[in-house]
């Protein structure tokens, strides 16, 4: 795993860079490949239902796996969101409609990374699907669930994660303990 605390970003300025080189290096085919490596090397049943949780380009991936995988990923939860509307031919906001999943979307009033607006493509096109919740936390900046981070805010994440253990405990079968 490849991480920066928030101490290691403010005593290092070139980490955003590489950060942002890291980020643009993922592509959408990319993680879809590595999520079929995952389920294959877990052997994982193809007709067990699932969720999928996704952080901030990792909301994109919630989205893509849900519509390319409808049938097992039946429930997904998106934690301050990026990238779900852009001028690509296949940007999530076009087929957005196509979505048959439930899905949770919380997202912070004041993320200054990606904010609401950059969003508002996407956010319009699922606003009509029953099956789509939209979150909007006051106050909450990009990174609100990440404990120890400047961004975080407690109401926030502990609003979303209630909500996406209600989403989950709804729609995904429970395994017994053990």
């Amino acid at each position: 795993m490849i991480g920066f605390e928030p101490a290691q970003r403010e005593a290092d300025p070139t980490i955003r860079g590489r950060l942002w080189e890291m980020v643009r290096s993922l592509t959408d085919e990319g993680i879809q490949s590595d999520l079929d490596a995952v389920l294959a090397a877990l052997d994982v049943d193809p007709a067990e239902r699932l969720g999928t949780i996704g952080f901030c380009l990792g909301a994109r991936a919630v989205y893509r796996t849900m519509m390319r995988s409808p049938e097992q990923f039946v429930a997904g939860a998106m934690w301050h969101p990026s990238f779900l509307a852009d001028d690509t031919a296949d940007s999530p906001h076009l087929t957005a409609n196509d979505l048959t999943g439930s899905l949770f979307i919380g997202i912070g009033e004041a993320d200054r990374l990606q904010p609401l607006e950059l969003h508002r493509r996407f956010l319009d096109a699922v606003a009509p699907l029953d099956h789509v919740e939209l979150g909007v936390f006051p106050g909450a900046d990009h990174g609100f669930t990440w404990p120890g981070w400047p961004t975080c805010n407690e109401n926030a994440a502990s609003r979303w994660f209630s909500a996406t253990t209600a989403l989950f405990k709804s729609k995904l079968p429970l395994r017994p303990a053990g």
